[in-house]
């Protein structure tokens, strides 16, 4: 809380303000290749930019970030690992994938699951169809605010089931 901002935001009340921090950083590093730089996560986590090069290289020494041949931030091997143990909590992608597989082969179409995570929709597995022309709008980790999808879907929202008696 300043006096200029009367209002301090929950991390701040908390002592939680670095975890935040964090947590944004390790998203703007996944988000992908164009936003590896220092100076674009800054940027898309609203830090400053010695800030976020602090922060980045303190998760460079833990291993959960690296620096790539070009100078770009990319996801470290210790996120892989912990992402491992993670997931064998969290079975949706192993239980989802055969349903993808199964829609993918009916349909001639690519099958995405997706998963609500706060006010983003997060990509986290697809299938190809068999259908020659394909669309790479979506890829595994790729992160959307809500209200932003693919035309399929938002023609797909409407379906309804035909009733299984004639009207």
């Amino acid at each position: 809380m300043t006096a200029a901002d009367p209002h301090p935001s929950p991390h701040s009340q908390r002592g939680t303000q670095v975890v935040a921090r964090v947590a944004a950083i390790l998203q703007a590093v996944a988000a992908g290749e164009s936003a590896g730089s220092t100076a674009s996560i800054a940027h898309r986590t609203g830090l400053t930019r010695p800030t976020a090069h602090r922060l980045l290289t303190a998760l460079a020494d833990e291993g959960l970030v690296d620096r790539t041949d070009n100078g770009n931030w990319a996801l470290g091997p210790e996120l892989h690992i912990l992402g491992t143990v993670a997931a064998q909590r969290y079975p949706a992608q192993e239980l989802a994938t055969p349903c993808l597989q199964r829609l993918a082969e009916a349909t001639g179409e690519s099958a995405f699951f997706s998963a609500r995570r706060g006010n983003e929709v997060i990509c986290l597995a697809r299938v190809e169809g068999s259908f020659p022309v394909r669309s790479h709008v979506l890829y595994e980790g790729l992160r959307l605010p809500l209200g932003v999808r693919p035309r399929v879907w938002q023609s797909s929202a409407t379906y309804r089931r035909p009733s299984s008696t004639p009207p």
